[in-house]
Parts: C-alpha cells; sequence; structure tokens
C-alpha cells in the first residue's frame, strides 16, 4: 500500500484521473471495506466500469472537506 501524506495529498489528486478502491483507501487511512461502504451509502460518488469502481479525486477531495471539522465554523 501506497503511503501520501501532508501536502503532497492535494498535489496526488490533482494528477491523477481516476482512483481505484486501494487508493481512497491508503489516502484516508482507511481500510478497503470501509472505502465500500462510503461509496454505497453514496458519502463518495463512484464511476463503475464493469466490476470496476473508481473514484474521481475531485469527489475525493470534497467529500474530505466536507467532512473536515472546522472549529472556525462550529461557533
Amino acid at each position: 500500500m501506497m503511503s501520501i501524506t501532508g501536502d503532497r495529498l492535494s498535489d496526488y489528486i490533482q494528477n491523477r484521473k481516476l482512483l481505484n478502491c486501494d487508493e481512497v483507501a491508503s489516502l484516508l487511512n482507511v481500510s478497503r471495506s470501509f472505502v465500500y461502504l462510503l461509496l454505497k451509502r453514496g458519502d463518495i460518488p463512484a464511476v463503475y466500469l464493469g466490476r470496476a469502481v473508481r473514484v474521481r479525486p475531485s469527489d475525493l477531495e470534497q467529500y474530505i472537506k466536507m467532512n473536515t471539522n472546522n472549529e472556525t465554523n462550529s461557533q
């Protein structure tokens, strides 16, 4: 499994066309089964190519932004 952290995340996401579930799991630091749960619930939109499931980097970035706890927004 690859490991991408910190400022490199945005660069990585912008340079990819579609992410597979292993890549999404690595970027979110969660299990692949949890990624499939997020996709099934519709939390992250998915692109289905036959049996292959892919995620657009922009959709993953949006998911991360929507689920970031920002103290300034909660006050």
